[in-house]
């Protein structure tokens, strides 16, 4: 099941794995005030969303956008990949669930390793506040992008780590 906290505990938690070690490192770089990734992050405008590649076969992307309501959400789930999420600037709810539980609403997006699930009504709700990672495995169904407090804009970071590497 999903993991959230500070990036250090994250990381301890699977820090032999090379893949998920680069995307610490890339984290922890993009959480850093003054830091190249973190002003990069910042400097987005709503909307937009770059790509980075880093070592072991995982991709970050830095991206910028406006929380919205949960009833303008969209579930998802991923099977080829572990994301962590980090916000940078702002904060949001992510609420999440067991995958298995829920019934697909569109088919595979094979551009966003993304299946699309039904709306839930039982499940946790995170606050991810800045600083703060939340990892997602495979069998997370979570429905991110949802106002904190006042729909408002959020600086974060996804890192994807190929469950096979």
């Amino acid at each position: 099941m999903a993991v959230l906290g500070i990036l250090p505990v994250v990381q301890a938690q699977r820090a032999s794995e090379v893949p998920f070690a680069a995307a610490c490192a890339y984290l922890a770089k993009a959480l850093a005030p003054g830091s190249l990734e973190h002003v990069r992050v910042l400097a987005l405008a709503p909307g937009q969303t770059e790509r980075i590649e880093l070592a072991g076969g995982a991709s970050g992307l830095a991206q910028v956008y406006c929380t919205k309501p949960r009833a303008e959400g969209k579930s998802e789930s991923h099977q080829r990949n572990t994301h962590l999420q980090a916000i940078v600037a702002s904060a949001e709810l992510i609420e999440l669930t067991p995958a298995r539980k829920r019934s697909l609403q569109e088919g595979f997006s094979a551009e966003r390793d993304g299946l699309f699930c039904e709306d839930f009504t039982r499940g946790s709700r995170l606050r991810v506040d800045p600083g703060e990672v939340a990892v997602f495995f495979p069998l997370d169904a979570h429905l991110p992008s949802v106002a904190a407090d006042a729909p408002g804009r959020v600086d974060k970071s996804v890192v994807k780590v190929s469950v096979g590497a």
